[in-house]
């Protein structure tokens, strides 16, 4: 089977100290203007010799990419968690080496938010400028992209497909774990134990084709594109 080739972008603070590597296509190359991301874009500035993080108007420019394509490759332990407030769902990672602001967290997604001033080289396009509500300056607005005063169907269906794509793709995982033929149970097993045995899962004592319709998704897996 050809294997698929997959971009791998890098972002890197400004000394150099913390990188971060993204794979594939993100989620949504975006400018968001919520008043959220402006506070917190301040916050960052307002830290000694730290780099930009705003454009002029306000907007921050992100690439968003699903959680099990992001990772830190060096420096994880110099990044620093920035809320605007102690109960707030976000935080924004800063490089404490140099104050340059890394990325963004939503506690409950399943993505990241990478500031795309970090990234180096040739990028997507912005596909959209959203909350623009809340945009600071009265002059005319970038027609790069459609623009939209609170957050699109688009951007909301794009999350949605990206979640689901990472389900899909544990579900393949889990599948490699899982022999096509047979469900055995092995009650000699110790309870609520996971480990693998000649390339089989168990669960609780049971394989893992006992607790789930692994078979159905293998079919189905099989036959869709």
């Amino acid at each position: 089977m050809a294997r698929v080739h997959r971009t791998i972008r890098m972002s890197s603070c400004a000394c150099g100290r913390v990188r971060c590597q993204a794979v594939g296509v993100p989620i949504l190359s975006v400018v968001c203007y919520c008043d959220d991301c402006q506070e917190g874009g301040q916050k960052i500035e307002r830290l000694p010799n730290a780099a930009r993080v705003l454009d002029a108007d306000g907007g921050t420019p992100y690439l968003s990419y699903r959680d099990d394509r992001f990772s830190c490759v060096s420096g994880a332990d110099l990044l620093v968690g920035y809320k605007i407030k102690d109960s707030a769902p976000t935080q924004r990672f800063v490089a404490s080496c140099c104050n340059s602001g890394m990325f963004l967290k939503f506690g409950r997604g399943h993505w990241v938010s990478m500031y795309r001033a970090r990234f180096e080289g040739d990028l997507p396009p912005i596909e959209m400028r959203t909350q623009t509500k809340y945009r600071l300056v009265n002059t005319e607005i970038p027609h790069d992209a459609p623009s939209y005063r609170t957050y699109s169907m688009k951007l909301i269906g794009k999350l949605l497909a990206s979640r689901l794509s990472m389900l899909i793709a544990t579900i393949s995982r889990l599948m490699a774990l899982v022999p096509a033929d047979g469900c055995p149970l092995n009650h000699q097993n110790p309870p609520l134990e996971k480990h693998v045995e000649n390339g089989t899962a168990w669960v609780a004592g049971c394989h893992l084709a006992d607790l789930l319709p692994f078979r159905v998704i293998r079919f189905i897996l099989t036959v869709c594109p």
